[in-house]
């Protein structure tokens, strides 16, 4: 009978553990500061999506970048459009 209750214990505490560590909430890339190419060969901040820039979907491309450990990798896919200066939202796609 120990020997059930000790297996029982310890399956319980192994589906806990396993448990938290499924749930614990995942970095997602969109968080963080996106940067978009300035064209003279450095980068300047996207602005707020969907607010003064979206990502159009299209060609697999890269439509924003982050900066990890001084290393820009890609984050949001798509065409980057600027929404400055647009009477409205979401710039339609062409």
């Amino acid at each position: 009978m120990k020997k059930l209750k000790a297996t029982l214990l310890t399956v319980a505490i192994v589906t806990a553990v396993a448990g938290a560590a499924a749930s614990a909430p995942c970095w997602n890339c969109e968080n963080s500061v996106q940067w978009v190419p300035n064209g003279t060969g450095g980068w300047k901040t996207a602005g707020t999506y969907g607010v003064t820039y979206y990502c159009n979907t299209g060609p697999q491309s890269t439509c924003t970048w982050i900066e990890n450990n001084g290393e820009m990798q890609s984050c949001r896919l798509g065409v980057y459009t600027s929404l400055i200066g647009r009477r409205s939202g979401i710039a339609p796609e062409k």
